[in-house]
């Protein structure tokens, strides 16, 4: 990869590490985050293996649907064309995951929250906290507003290859 690709990419991972290192020391400092950690200890481990599951399963679908809309809007790649690779390919992988993890959360939520045995188990976890669905929803909702604008920033980057001019 050239110099100009590989400063490009390195620059995208450091910045939003960054910002995430940031948020999750402002995070841990919050009552709400001790409260979401107190809800998460509550849960039995069964509930915790299958919303993980769940994540894992609304994740691979956004994440296979996310890259063929991708590849939908950026039309079949032809034998003229290249693979994607380099500083492109690192900023498309990184905006789909910024805008289809909150996406894979939620689903995941709305999943959990449709499964009366899971929905339960929650709600027993959540008494005696202000956490709740939609509270803990409402986050996550948050999350993406901030989450997709980089995504879609990232994406936009990739599409005009800056270095390369």
């Amino acid at each position: 990869m050239p110099a100009g690709q590989t400063e490009w990419a390195i620059g995208l991972l450091v910045v939003p590490l960054v910002a995430l290192i940031w948020f999750m020391r402002r995070r841990r400092r919050t009552v709400d985050y001790a409260e979401s950690r107190t809800v998460k200890t509550r849960l039995p481990w069964w509930v915790k293996n299958v919303e993980t599951l769940l994540l894992l399963a609304f994740g691979y679908l956004w994440t296979v649907a996310g890259f063929g809309l991708y590849a939908l809007f950026c039309g079949n790649r032809s034998a003229a064309h290249a693979p994607l690779v380099g500083a492109s390919a690192v900023y498309v992988v990184v905006g789909l995951g910024f805008i289809l993890l909150p996406l894979a959360m939620l689903s995941a939520n709305a999943a959990s929250w449709t499964i009366p045995i899971l929905r339960k188990a929650n709600q027993q976890a959540f008494s005696g906290t202000q956490v709740s669905f939609k509270s803990a929803n409402i986050g996550l909702i948050r999350f993406a507003l901030v989450s997709v604008p980089f995504g879609l920033a990232a994406l936009l980057i990739a599409a005009i290859e800056p270095w390369t001019r």
